[in-house]
């Protein structure tokens, strides 16, 4: 309404991306007719805004190739994320196990760069094939948008490690009452 402040709206952005709108020199009058100069912006330090439509992909990959069989404790993977994400968002409960080894305990490590992440099995219940992965929905980028279902490069790891024998469930007997006895 002062004809001093206005508002610029982006309403087509073809992909992500980093959107710095500037109005160059010479391209509004004032009412003394003097041109503009290049304009400043305010949104970021640099008045960049980030426009972000695509969680990030997720790709998991054995941390070694060779040997495919391993027989001790830890086993690590790298998780690579495209983009940076929220670190609280990525827990061992969003690693899906789809192999045949049984009840791995996983364990994640953040780089420091919030992309690349060290994921590593420390316990099982029974050996065979690890597969993990991490099912679309369950990380999210800075942005807030969910990750997509993870990718899987590399060997597929089995493992032979001797393993705690699982303990025995004692289950309680019943216990007999002793007849008793009545005095009168």
């Amino acid at each position: 309404g002062d004809h001093k402040k206005f508002v610029i709206s982006a309403t087509a952005i073809t992909g992500n991306g980093t959107v710095i709108p500037v109005i160059i020199a010479n391209q509004v009058l004032d009412y003394a007719g003097n041109n503009n100069e290049i304009s400043e912006t305010k949104a970021g330090k640099d008045g960049s805004i980030t426009y972000d439509t695509t969680g990030p992909t997720v790709t998991v990959m054995a941390e070694m190739q060779s040997p495919s069989t391993r027989t001790s404790f830890p086993i690590r993977y790298t998780v690579t994320c495209r983009e940076g994400i929220n670190v609280s968002s990525f827990t061992a409960d969003d690693i899906t196990q789809s192999g045949t080894a049984a009840g791995p305990t996983w364990t994640i490590t953040d780089s420091g760069d919030h992309k690349t992440f060290t994921l590593a099995v420390t316990a099982l219940t029974r050996n065979g094939t690890l597969l993990p992965s991490v099912a679309a929905g369950k990380v999210t980028d800075l942005a807030g948008k969910n990750n997509l279902a993870s990718t899987y490069n590399g060997i597929v790891v089995t493992t032979n490690i001797i393993l705690p024998k699982p303990q025995k469930k004692l289950t309680p007997t019943a216990t007999q009452t002793p007849p008793q006895t009545i005095i009168i």
